[in-house]
């Protein structure tokens, strides 16, 4: 399109100039030639050309044609670009974490109302370890307002080891003997002292068709230490508000050495020596310097006050 405009207005330009020249050549007065004889006519004769004047009117006029310049543009030079390099980067990798071994957390069981359930015909007696490690015969169970399943019971240790994490499994079945849910529970103290019992508390959701349960044989490590050397004081029982069994007490630290979370161990039996409560609790002050002394609560409402005739404490902590 930029070359048919150019090659257009160079022949409008070249037309005009021819139109400016024939004008002016028009204005000029050319004289006729006079041709003389001499001397005669029909001799060959000399031609004689007079000058031609030239006139002086003629106006000289000059004519400007435009010089049109195409700039042709410079060819560009690429100019060089740096490319960079791709730097290896280093891929991290992932290192296993150890994944460290679940540790039971003694957690506080809520005890709500009990709600009175015939007790299974069929429910077995205690399993009796083979070790020397033993569930007792005096276990029972309740199911609280919002159906959750209590089982609590005893363990003797019969061997001259202490005792580190107990634990108990309880198996549920339905009438046909069919296992219908499992679930396992420890007992309260960290360690258990040759020849001694502590109590458990086992708390699930059963499902609605089991009828009854049965114990396995309690699994434990036989690396357990003795228990700090905390003297249980000033205890006393009474009923609460509802009627359930109330008990309080204090603790002192006897050890010589900082004790951290004193937790005492209650174990409530009904007339017939049967487990009726098994619950911990702490100290109000938590730790237990050496020789301080400090005092505890605990309530059972699943109990009545007048089913309990005694009672077992057991104090726990870590010693610092």
């Amino acid at each position: 399109m930029k070359k048919f405009i150019f090659g257009t207005l160079i022949i409008l330009l070249a037309a005009l100039f021819v139109n400016i020249i024939n004008s002016e050549a028009d204005n000029i007065n050319l004289a006729t030639p006079t041709i003389s004889c001499w001397p005669y006519c029909d001799t060959y004769p000399t031609n004689t050309i007079t000058s031609i004047p030239i006139p002086t009117d003629v106006v000289q006029k000059f004519v400007f044609l435009p010089m049109i310049f195409k700039s042709i543009p410079p060819t560009p030079t690429p100019t060089a670009t740096n490319t960079s390099t791709p730097t290896k980067t280093r891929t991290l990798i992932p290192t296993a974490t150890n994944v460290p071994t679940q540790i039971p957390i003694l957690t506080k069981t809520p005890t709500p109302t009990n709600v009175p359930v015939p007790t299974s015909t069929n429910t077995p007696m205690s399993t009796i370890s083979p070790f020397g490690v033993q569930i007792l015969s005096n276990h029972s169970y309740y199911i609280d307002s919002i159906g959750y399943l209590h089982i609590i019971g005893e363990v003797q240790n019969n061997t001259s080891n202490y005792l580190r994490f107990i634990q108990i499994t309880v198996n549920l079945f339905d009438i046909n003997n069919i296992l219908v849910d499992t679930d396992f529970t420890y007992i309260f103290l960290d360690s258990l002292p040759p020849y001694t019992k502590a109590c458990f508390h086992n708390l699930m959701s059963p499902p609605p068709m089991w009828s009854h349960y049965q114990f396995e044989n309690p699994t434990y490590y036989i690396d357990g230490q003795p228990l700090p050397n905390l003297a249980v004081l000033n205890v006393s029982s009474s009923s609460d508000y509802f009627g359930g069994y109330k008990i309080i007490g204090q603790v002192r630290n006897d050890q010589g050495s900082r004790v951290e979370y004193v937790s005492p161990l209650i174990t409530v039996y009904n007339n017939a020596g049967i487990v009726s409560g098994c619950d911990f609790t702490f100290v109000n002050s938590t730790h237990l310097d050496p020789n301080q002394i400090s005092s505890f609560t605990d309530t059972f409402s699943n109990v009545n006050y007048s089913d309990v005739s005694s009672y077992h404490i057991q104090v726990d902590g870590n010693i610092k």
